[in-house]
C-alpha cells in the first residue's frame, strides 16, 4: 500500500480493544459511509461465504455480514466508490453482492494462504499506482503469481478474480496530469456565481466610495488605539478664511466682498506673510477675473517677490480655463497648479518637473524641497524684471542637474503598475497641517523662524458661500471627535473638509515619501477564491472533528488577515481589501463541509 501514498490518500480503519461490539461496528460503517467518499475499499482480512452475502471479520472476534454493510455501502457508492478489493478467503458471496450494487470487485475465490495474498497485494498496488487499470493490474498478479509460486501453490493464480457491472470501465486511478491539476481549480458553477457576484460589487464605483471610506476609518481608529501618530511639525500652514475673519473683515472694509473674495483682503493676508518671511505661498483662489481691489493684491504681491523672492504658486482649473490674471501675477515670477481634485487620491503630474503643468498640491511641495530641504545652486529664483516663464526656466534646470538630489522625489510620480495613490486620512490633521485663521493672523503676526521652512497656503475655511468643500471622510470626523478640533467649532468640523486641507494631506504625503498604493479589490478576492480553493482540498481529506476544529482556525486566519492588512497599510503603504476578501473565503469553504469531496 506504501507503493500508492505518492498518488493516493489513504486511511485505516483502527478500532480499540477496550470498545464494545456495537460501538466497533457502528464505526465500521461509519468509516465506510465517511462523507469525503472513497474511490477504493480495500480489505485485508478473514472472510467466508454465507448465503446472505458473505461476511467479514473487523476484529478477532467481530464479523459483519455484507448484507448488514449493504446500506452503507450503497451511500459510499453514491459517494465515489468505485472498487471493493478484498485480500482475503472465499469472496464469491461477497463479489456477487457487491456488484449487485454496481461495484467492482477484486476477491480471492478460495481459502488463500496469507504470505501469498500479500505476495497478490504488491503487483496490484505497483500496477494501480502506475495508472494500469485493475483488470490489467489483476492480469500482471496472477502472471507473477503463476510464475514465482508454480511448485510451492501451483493453483494460486487461479484464486484471484475481478467482477464488474457490465458495461462499466475498469476502475484506474487517473494520471494527475498539470491538465487535470488546473482542472481542480477551475470554479465551480456555484463558486463562479458566488465569485462573480463579488467582484461586480467591488467594482461599482460607489461600492469602492463607501468602502474605502468604511476602511481608512476603520485604519485611524488602529492607528489611535495602537498608537502609531508622529509628532513631527505639520510642513502646511493654512490661512483660513473663516465666517469670522469674514464678518470682521466686512466691518472693517467699505465694500467688502465675499464671492468672489475681496482682492484687497488676500493683499493685506500677503503684506503680513511677507512680514513673516514666508517662502512658498499657494493662494487657493481662482484669480481669473478683473475684480475691485486688484491693484491691491498685485502690489503685495510684487513687494514679497521683490523683498524676499517669496514663491507663490496660484491655483488654477485647466480643464475651464481658469488661470490668475497677468495683472496680478506675471508667469516669468509665480507658478500655477491646477487646483482639480480627486476626493481620495494624490493627484501627479505627467511629467515630472512640471515643465507646462502640474497640480497644486504637488507645485507646492516641488517648491518647498527646491527651497528648504536641499542644497541647490543657482536656482532660479522669482524676479519681477524677468522675461522668461519662471515655471519654464525651473523645469530646466531641474532636468539638467545631475546627480540629481531630487531624484527620490520624482520617483514618487511613477506608481507600479501605475495603481493609485490615495490620501492618507487616517493620519491626525494636526500631523499634516496648523490652521490659522485669518482674522487671527492678520491680529497677531507670525515670527519670521515659524514661517521660513513651512509651505502657506491661504483658502477659504468652509465659510456659507465657499465652494471649495466636500464632505468629511469617516477618519477625518474620527480625528476631530478624538483630539484638537473637538472644542472649536465642532459641527463644520464634522461636515467639511475644505480643498486646501486635501492639498494639504497630498503635500504632506509628497515630502514624507508616504503614498498609500491601492491594491485593486478584485486582485484580492482573485487571491481570496484561490486561497478558499486550497483550504477546501485540504478539508475535504479530514474527518467530521477535524473539520471542526479547522472552522475555528479559518476564523482566527480572517481575523489575523484583517489585523495583517491594517498594519501593512501602516508599514509598507499599501492597502489590500479587508471585508470582501473575508467574505468570498468562508463562501467558498464552508460548503466543503456539508458535502463530500
Amino acid at each position: 500500500m506504501r507503493s500508492l501514498q505518492s498518488i493516493a490518500h489513504i486511511e485505516r480503519f483502527i478500532w480499540q480493544s477496550a470498545d464494545d461490539v456495537s460501538l466497533i461496528k457502528q464505526n465500521f460503517a461509519a468509516k465506510i459511509c465517511d462523507r469525503r467518499g472513497w474511490d477504493v475499499l480495500f480489505f485485508a482480512g478473514h472472510s467466508d461465504d454465507t448465503e446472505t452475502g458473505g461476511k467479514i471479520a473487523i476484529t478477532p472476534t467481530i464479523s459483519l455480514s455484507i448484507s448488514e454493510l449493504e446500506d452503507y455501502l450503497t451511500q459510499a457508492r453514491d459517494k465515489g466508490l468505485q472498487l471493493a478489493i478484498f485480500n482475503s478467503c472465499s469472496g464469491l458471496s461477497i463479489a456477487k453482492s457487491l456488484v449487485a450494487i454496481g461495484l467492482q470487485v477484486v476477491v480471492m475465490r478460495e481459502p488463500i494462504r496469507n504470505d501469498v495474498a500479500q505476495r497478490f497485494l504488491k503487483p496490484v498496488c505497483q500496477q494501480l499506482g502506475n495508472h494500469s487499470d485493475i483488470h490489467d493490474a489483476l492480469l500482471s498478479a496472477v502472471q507473477e503469481l503463476r510464475s514465482a509460486e508454480k511448485f510451492a501453490y501451483p493453483s494460486a493464480h487461479l484464486i484471484p478474480s475481478f467482477f464488474s457491472p457490465s458495461g462499466v470501465t475498469a476502475y484506474r486511478i487517473t494520471p494527475f496530469g498539470w491538465k487535470r491539476y488546473l482542472q481542480q481549480w477551475l470554479p465551480t458553477k456555484r463558486e463562479t456565481i458566488v465569485l462573480g457576484t463579488v467582484t461586480l460589487i467591488s467594482l461599482m464605483v460607489p461600492v469602492q466610495d463607501i468602502l474605502l471610506d468604511l476602511r481608512t476609518a476603520t485604519q485611524a481608529h488602529y492607528r489611535g488605539l495602537t498608537n502609531q501618530i508622529s509628532n513631527d511639525s505639520p510642513p502646511v500652514t493654512l490661512i483660513s478664511i473663516d465666517q469670522k475673519s469674514l464678518n470682521k473683515a466686512d466691518e472693517d472694509i467699505d465694500n467688502f466682498k465675499v464671492q468672489p473674495i475681496d482682492r484687497g483682503y488676500l493683499g493685506s493676508i500677503v503684506d503680513q506673510l511677507s512680514a513673516s518671511e514666508a517662502k512658498v505661498v499657494g493662494i487657493d483662489y481662482f484669480l481669473d477675473t478683473e475684480e475691485p481691489g486688484e491693484k491691491i493684491l498685485a502690489d503685495s504681491i510684487r513687494r514679497a517677490v521683490r523683498a524676499h523672492n517669496t514663491w507663490f504658486i496660484f491655483a488654477t482649473r485647466d480643464r475651464d480655463q481658469l488661470w490668475t490674471r497677468d495683472e496680478i501675477a506675471k508667469p516669468e515670477w509665480s507658478l500655477q497648479g491646477d487646483a482639480y481634485i480627486l476626493m481620495n487620491q494624490v493627484k501627479l503630474p505627467n511629467e515630472n518637473t512640471c515643465a507646462i503643468s502640474c497640480p497644486f498640491g504637488y507645485l507646492l511641495a516641488l517648491a518647498s524641497i527646491v527651497n528648504s530641504k536641499l542644497s541647490l545652486d543657482n536656482v532660479p529664483q522669482p524676479k519681477l524684471h524677468s522675461y522668461t516663464n519662471f515655471q519654464q526656466d525651473l523645469s530646466l534646470y531641474l532636468k539638467d542637474v545631475d546627480p540629481n538630489p531630487l531624484q527620490t522625489f520624482f520617483d514618487q510620480t511613477t506608481s507600479p503598475f501605475e495603481l493609485p495613490y490615495l490620501i492618507d486620512f487616517s493620519i491626525p490633521p494636526h500631523q499634516v497641517y496648523q490652521r490659522i485663521p485669518a482674522v487671527q493672523f492678520l491680529s497677531n503676526p507670525i515670527a519670521p523662524n515659524d514661517f521660513r521652512q513651512k509651505i502657506v497656503i491661504v483658502a477659504s475655511d468652509g465659510y456659507t458661500k465657499a465652494e471649495d468643500k466636500f464632505l468629511s471622510p469617516l477618519a477625518f470626523k474620527y480625528w476631530c471627535q478624538r483630539s484638537y478640533l473637538a472644542d472649536k467649532n465642532r459641527d463644520v468640523c464634522l461636515d467639511h473638509i475644505t480643498g486646501s486641507e486635501l492639498h494639504a494631506y497630498m503635500i504632506h504625503h509628497l515630502l514624507s515619501s508616504h503614498l498609500i498604493v491601492l491594491i485593486p479589490d478584485w486582485w484580492m478576492i482573485g487571491l481570496s477564491a484561490l486561497l478558499g480553493k486550497g483550504i477546501g482540498f485540504y478539508f475535504s481529506k479530514q474527518s467530521a472533528t477535524q473539520r471542526k476544529q479547522l472552522i475555528f482556525v479559518l476564523l482566527t486566519g480572517i481575523v489575523g488577515y484583517g489585523l495583517f492588512a491594517l498594519q501593512l497599510y501602516i508599514s509598507a503603504s499599501v492597502l489590500i481589501a479587508i471585508l470582501l476578501p473575508s467574505i468570498i473565503l468562508p463562501l467558498y469553504v464552508i460548503p466543503i463541509l456539508k458535502k463530500p469531496a
